[in-house]
Protein backbone atom coordinates (compact mmCIF):
# COMPACT_ATOMS: atom_id res chain seq x y z
CA UNK A 1 0.00 0.00 0.00
CA UNK A 2 1.35 3.41 -1.03
CA UNK A 3 0.22 6.55 1.27
CA UNK A 4 0.21 10.06 0.61
CA UNK A 5 1.61 11.72 3.65
CA UNK A 6 1.61 15.43 4.51
CA UNK A 7 3.81 16.55 7.37
CA UNK A 8 2.81 19.86 7.89
CA UNK A 9 -0.51 22.20 6.86
CA UNK A 10 -0.61 25.43 6.11
CA UNK A 11 -3.88 27.30 7.12
CA UNK A 12 -4.89 27.02 3.95
CA UNK A 13 -5.00 23.43 3.05
CA UNK A 14 -6.35 22.55 7.05
CA UNK A 15 -9.84 24.57 5.85
CA UNK A 16 -9.88 21.83 2.23
CA UNK A 17 -11.85 18.66 3.74
CA UNK A 18 -9.88 16.95 0.62
CA UNK A 19 -6.11 17.92 2.32
CA UNK A 20 -7.22 16.31 6.33
CA UNK A 21 -8.02 12.70 4.70
CA UNK A 22 -5.74 9.90 4.99
CA UNK A 23 -5.00 8.29 1.66
CA UNK A 24 -3.79 4.93 0.62
CA UNK A 25 -3.49 3.76 -3.13
CA UNK A 26 -2.90 0.16 -4.62
CA UNK A 27 0.04 1.62 -6.53
CA UNK A 28 2.48 4.14 -6.65
CA UNK A 29 1.05 5.80 -9.94
CA UNK A 30 -2.07 6.14 -8.54
CA UNK A 31 -0.71 7.82 -5.11
CA UNK A 32 1.51 10.33 -7.59
CA UNK A 33 -1.46 11.35 -9.84
CA UNK A 34 -3.79 12.35 -6.84
CA UNK A 35 -0.70 13.71 -5.35
CA UNK A 36 0.12 16.17 -8.29
CA UNK A 37 -3.55 16.82 -8.59
CA UNK A 38 -3.62 17.93 -4.95
CA UNK A 39 -0.67 20.48 -5.23
CA UNK A 40 -1.76 21.88 -8.94
CA UNK A 41 -5.03 22.59 -7.43
CA UNK A 42 -3.35 23.73 -4.16
CA UNK A 43 -0.92 26.02 -6.30
CA UNK A 44 -3.30 27.39 -8.79
CA UNK A 45 -6.34 28.24 -6.92
CA UNK A 46 -6.16 28.58 -2.96
CA UNK A 47 -3.11 29.31 -1.63
CA UNK A 48 -0.81 32.42 -2.94
CA UNK A 49 1.35 31.96 0.22
CA UNK A 50 2.73 28.83 -0.42
CA UNK A 51 3.91 26.28 -3.01
CA UNK A 52 3.42 22.47 -3.40
CA UNK A 53 5.05 20.43 -3.90
CA UNK A 54 5.61 16.24 -4.00
CA UNK A 55 8.40 13.56 -3.86
CA UNK A 56 8.47 9.83 -3.43
CA UNK A 57 10.00 8.24 -0.83
CA UNK A 58 10.05 3.95 -0.48
CA UNK A 59 6.49 3.37 0.00
CA UNK A 60 4.61 6.86 0.57
CA UNK A 61 4.38 10.06 -1.41
CA UNK A 62 5.15 13.04 0.81
CA UNK A 63 3.26 16.33 0.15
CA UNK A 64 5.78 19.54 0.91
CA UNK A 65 4.13 22.87 1.75
CA UNK A 66 7.07 25.75 1.03
CA UNK A 67 6.34 29.25 1.83
CA UNK A 68 6.86 31.79 -1.46
CA UNK A 69 8.80 34.43 0.40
Amino acid sequence: MINIKIPKLCGCAKKKKSWNKKYTFETLKEAEKKAKKMCKKANEEYCEKHTFEYEVKKDNVIIHIKSNK
